[in-house]
């Protein structure tokens, strides 16, 4: 997700290693990104940031560049609508590190992940839900 891209909002699947990794520590896709993922298993499709608001969520785990794009997607007058982002449940990777050690997930970088990774989205989850 990133306010300045042509694309700004991009969804992953469970086709995606990602979704997956989450999915196996307990964590369920949203019911609106299941119902519109595409049925050629693409491992992710664009969605209107027009159309932020529907993708209900206690959590979000997204990627940036830097922690700038949180502050930007916060000041986003659409991207804001996400409930998670509403809820204080956005979780911004912004190490990269962090973010291949799932995307390109292997024996050797799940340690890594489930030490860096886990915890703030714990923390996310426990701040959205109050």
């Amino acid at each position: 997700m990133d306010p300045t891209a042509a694309d700004q909002i991009s969804v992953y699947t469970l086709v995606d290693n990602r979704p997956r990794f989450l999915e196996s520590l307990g964590m369920k896709q949203a019911p609106v990104v299941t119902a519109n993922s595409p049925q050629d298993q693409a491992f992710f499709f664009t969605w209107s940031p027009e159309r932020a608001d529907e993708l209900e969520s206690d959590v979000l785990v997204s990627w940036a560049l830097d922690d700038s794009v949180a502050e930007a997607i916060e000041a986003d007058p659409l991207l804001s609508a996400l409930p998670a982002v509403q809820k204080d449940g956005l979780v911004l990777q912004v190490d990269q590190q962090e973010v291949l050690s799932v995307s390109a997930i292997s024996p050797l970088s799940i340690p890594f992940a489930l030490e860096r990774i886990v915890p703030p989205i714990a923390e996310a989850a426990a701040r959205s839900r109050g």
